[in-house]
């Protein structure tokens, strides 16, 4: 059975016996609110140990007895306020007249009220032998004497043996009907259970009839009175004259009655059935009852002078409240002779009811929804007020930072409620709990929690679809000390759960930037840095399908990362289009991999490619199905020179000039000898040349370029020393004089245009070629014929010859010939 309050009660009987208890009405929690300590009156809480009886208001933290003075002022009773939960002593706030008996109050505190039954000791005054009513702050607990509501005199009952009486014994009030009634017995002078108006006090009807319940208290003295609004039935105890084992204890005389609420003046009661009991040793006394669960707390008085056996019975009642069956005893511990309870009341625990809605907050709605279909139902037999109340999410969240209640569209979470007099709100997203505190009325509070709103902020509510829902657990709180966790039995009558269901939005899925993807043509490049997501697919299970393509090239992704991508994972590797379909986490560990994902671009292709990514998520969580993200990266293919080739059959030749002759002409340039043998794959133009091998030399001649103003030889030329020659520089071979026949040839090497123009003359080194660089692999071999030509002769040995001298008038000899005369100057 829920847990749905607490019995209070006094007990009296010296210092070590006089203190306030409270306990659970499940049997737990039995706790000392107040005492008189272990004697003398030092550490006395209360004035007396001599206490009446006991009424509390848990919303207000108040609550009221009624203690009588000790010697010498004997007679003298007080009112005094003590503080729940407050561990002070409690104060006198009234001070009776030593002339009044008072047996007890009743505490209204629903309207702030304490109502004390007052009689005249000597029966003569009628004017103050009556009913008073108090009212209280409920701040403050100060009270305010408002005076009788009804006395001897002013109601409508006969004086009693020609004595004023008014002497109630205990009250209990029907706050649904505004009725009271409280029961009466002086000895030989009244007997009776009355009920009155509390419209019109003066008005009082005893519904017992003096015939079951004579004024001699012969079938039993009138105790204590409850009402049961369930079935309007009130109960009432009697007691004999005597406890047992007494003579005078008679068993009949000590039970529990009930009649209608409505009963006609001089109606006959009904005992009610108890199972349980003890025999023949229950003594009458105290009485309380728990409306929420309807059980009864009987307490029965010492069964003789002298003995400790003072204990508090737990019934509970069937459906129509005409029987009762012992669930529990509660022992208040009581040990001196003499020490009974002296005031008990049970308070109840405001009951909580409320109806969930059926509507599904959908996923980052701008909007709210409502957590209720209405006002929430708070009943409390005893009380109208609420000091505060929560709203929790028990069941179902997993990130705080998402989940949010407040009050109305306007999303309250600070401030007081809209609505209310007293009532703040406040929203700790750490644990989820809205909480609304303040001493207000339950319809206020009503109006506040019906009026809590839910919405979520994050883009994943559901936990990729693992926490659906939300349980909601609704707390209110009237005071009541000790009883907001569950009890044992599982429940506790003030609190109530809901449970709401998340309406999820499936969110695209998200493809991250790239850091890089730049590199050189004919090469890999890494693309690097990108990564997908999405918020509500778990990375771990989730599976999406992620589509890479380029134009001008191919992809291919690693499938040997640890945890990553597979090859069944992934179709169409190593081309332009791949795709892949498998979980984040898997897709994501083979991009951060190093050389997880390269581009190779086509051969010789520069410049930029784009890099296309779809990521779907197959649906992944909540409407309205899958969900794609595109979105296109650059890659940058550094263009890198590629070297141009030699493309004919590596040979030239320069057409042939006569010996002794030096060619002037300036037609034969470097690109008319060499550009039909260049070829360049990135079509640069044709630079020039570079001279590696140059076979000249003084006996055979020079070749030589011309500079613009003059004709200059090549020189000296070496693969790691060539010469350079520009495209449009003239070339040619000067022999050597008297020279004809093949020239030395001239070896070089074609240059393209990616360098710059080149400079004559310069002298490079070409050991590093092709590739990237400007110059071919290849060679050019140039060469040249000179063709001889007839020279002059030439006289040498002196210009004169002599021939050999004759007499005059001698006839010559042999003489001599042209050749011996000639021939040693001929040249």
């Amino acid at each position: 059975m829920p847990f749905s309050g607490q019995l209070w009660y006094l007990t009296e009987g010296g210092d070590a016996e006089t203190r306030l208890v409270r306990i659970n009405d499940d049997g737990t929690s039995s706790t000392i609110v107040n005492d008189n300590g272990g004697g003398g009156t030092g550490d006395d809480d209360f004035i007396s140990s001599f206490t009446a009886d006991v009424g509390v208001d848990t919303a207000s933290g108040f609550y009221f007895a009624i203690a009588n003075a000790p010697a010498p002022q004997n007679d003298t009773a007080y009112l005094v306020r003590g503080v729940i939960g407050g561990g002070s002593a409690p104060v006198i706030v009234a001070n009776f007249d030593d002339s009044l008996i008072v047996n007890t109050i009743e505490v209204d505190a629903i309207n702030h009220r304490i109502y004390v039954g007052l009689q005249d000791g000597t029966g003569a005054d009628g004017a103050v032998s009556g009913i008073k009513v108090y009212t209280y702050n409920p701040s403050t607990g100060a009270i305010t004497d408002n005076g009788y509501i009804t006395t001897a005199n002013s109601d409508n009952r006969a004086d009693a043996g020609g004595a004023k009486i008014l002497d109630p014994f205990d009250f209990a009030i029907d706050y649904s009907t505004n009725q009271m009634f409280y029961t009466e017995a002086v000895d030989g002078l009244t007997s009776g259970l009355f009920r009155l108006d509390l419209a019109s006090p003066n008005t009082a009807i005893n519904i017992l009839n003096n015939t079951q319940f004579p004024v001699d208290l012969s079938n039993g003295q009138m105790m204590d009175v409850a009402v049961d609004t369930t079935t309007d039935l009130v109960y009432f105890t009697t007691r004999s004259r005597s406890p047992s084992p007494n003579g005078a204890y008679d068993a009949n005389d000590n039970a529990l009655w009930y009649i209608s609420e409505n009963a006609s003046a001089g109606s006959t009661a009904t005992k009610v059935t108890l199972t349980g009991l003890p025999a023949n040793v229950y003594y009458g006394g105290d009485m309380a009852f728990d409306q929420g669960t309807r059980q009864i707390y009987l307490e029965s008085s010492e069964a003789s002078p002298g003995a400790a056996d003072n204990v508090i019975y737990v019934f509970q009642l069937n459906g129509a409240g005409t029987s009762a069956s012992l669930i529990r005893t509660i022992n208040p511990g009581l040990t001196l002779n003499g020490a009974v309870t002296e005031g008990m009341t049970f308070v109840d625990v405001a009951a909580l009811d409320v109806a969930g809605t059926g509507a599904s907050p959908t996923e980052q709605s701008a909007g709210t929804t409502t957590l209720l279909t209405g006002a929430p139902t708070i009943t409390d037999g005893d009380g109208g007020y609420l000091v505060g109340a929560t709203v929790q999410i028990t069941s179902g969240g997993f990130n705080t930072t998402d989940d949010h209640i407040g009050f109305s569209a306007s999303k309250i979470v600070s401030g007081t409620v809209p609505g209310t007099t007293n009532i703040t709100i406040s929203w700790n997203a750490a644990t989820s709990t809205l909480t609304l505190s303040g001493y207000d009325t339950f319809a206020n509070y009503q109006t506040a929690l019906a009026g809590l709103v839910y919405w979520s902020t994050g883009d994943n509510p559901t936990n990729y679809g693992a926490n659906t829902s939300r349980t909601l657990t609704w707390t209110i709180n009237d005071g009541t000390p000790g009883i907001l966790a569950a009890s044992p039995n599982g429940a506790t009558v003030n609190i109530d759960t809901t449970t709401i269901n998340i309406a999820a939005v499936n969110d695209a899925p998200v493809n991250g930037t790239v850091s890089s993807a730049t590199g050189n043509e004919n090469t890999n490049i890494a693309i690097t840095g990108l990564q997908v997501s999405d918020v509500d697919a778990d990375p771990a299970s989730a599976v999406v399908t992620v589509t890479l393509s380029v134009t001008k090239g191919v992809l291919t992704l690693r499938t040997n990362v640890a945890s990553g991508l597979v090859s069944g994972d992934i179709v169409g590797n190593g081309t332009a289009t791949v795709t892949v379909t498998a979980t984040i986490n898997k897709i994501n560990l083979t991009l951060a991999a190093s050389n997880g994902l390269v581009f190779l671009g086509d051969n010789n292709v520069s410049g930029t490619d784009t890099l296309t990514v779809v990521t779907n998520d197959g649906g992944a969580t909540g409407s309205p199905g899958a969900q794609s993200d595109t979105d296109g990266y650059t890659i940058t293919i550094i263009g890198l020179n590629d070297a141009p080739t030699v493309s004919g059959d590596g040979t030239e030749t320069l057409a042939a000039t006569n010996e002794d002759v030096a060619n002037v002409a300036l037609t034969n340039t470097v690109s008319g000898l060499f550009s039909g043998q260049y070829t360049d794959p990135d079509t640069d133009a044709f630079a020039g040349v570079a001279v590696v091998a140059n076979g000249s030399s003084a006996g055979t001649g020079q070749w030589q370029y011309y500079n613009g103003s003059t004709w200059v030889n090549i020189g000296a030329a070496s693969t790691a020393a060539a010469v350079t020659l520009a495209a449009a520089t003239p070339l040619r071979f000067l022999p050597a004089t008297d020279f004809n026949g093949p020239a030395p040839t001239l070896t070089v090497r074609v240059v393209d245009a990616s360098g710059g123009a080149l400079t004559n003359g310069a002298v490079v080194n070409t050991t590093t070629n092709g590739g990237s660089t400007a110059y071919s692999t290849g060679t050019v071999v140039l060469s040249h014929g000179v063709t001889a030509v007839n020279d002059a002769p030439t006289v040498t040995g002196g210009s004169t010859v002599s021939l050999a001298s004759i007499g005059e008038d001698s006839a010559p000899g042999a003489g001599e010939t042209v050749s011996s005369l000639f021939a040693s100057h001929f040249s």
